[in-house]
């Protein structure tokens, strides 16, 4: 006869206990790990939506100011102003002046961009505030006409 090998019940709870108990804590961290993806997904859903809608806002702004008696050309030239500017970081439009906020490593690097953005656009810088260091960057507000009679 072969031996058989026996294994005491006490032994096996012991086990089974151990068993889930290692369960339970890898159920609890997958549960914790997928409570906090959906916790990442619903807000960057809210934050794309508030782009959305500032999007939309800047749009409506633009088709408005077009409807007012812009040309379209003015209107081309002030989103070619934009593209020109690699580092901008806000656009408002007040009063037929789009307001642009950039950043700059440095004085000269803000220069230069301003000179690049009043050559490539061709259009008329009515005002600069700025640079004005904070931290690492110096930020600078520029002014651009969009209806220029």
């Amino acid at each position: 006869m072969s031996k058989l090998n026996f294994i005491p019940y006490s032994y096996l709870q012991k086990n089974l206990k151990r068993k889930e108990k290692i369960f339970r804590k890898i159920f609890i961290l997958i549960s914790i790990l997928l409570l906090f993806s959906v916790g990442i997904l619903i807000s960057n859903i809210s934050m794309l939506k508030g782009l959305k809608k500032e999007e939309e806002l800047f749009s409506s702004k633009i088709q408005g100011l077009y409807l007012n008696g812009n040309s379209k050309e003015n209107i081309k030239n002030s989103l070619e102003t934009i593209q020109c500017l690699k580092d901008f970081q806000n656009i408002t439009i007040e009063n037929n002046i789009l307001w642009i906020e950039a950043t700059g490593k440095s004085i000269e690097y803000c220069k230069k961009s301003i000179k690049e953005l009043e050559e490539k656009s061709g259009l008329k810088i009515t005002s600069l505030k700025g640079p004005e260091k904070k931290e690492d960057y110096y930020f600078y507000k520029v002014g651009v006409v969009i209806n220029e009679k």
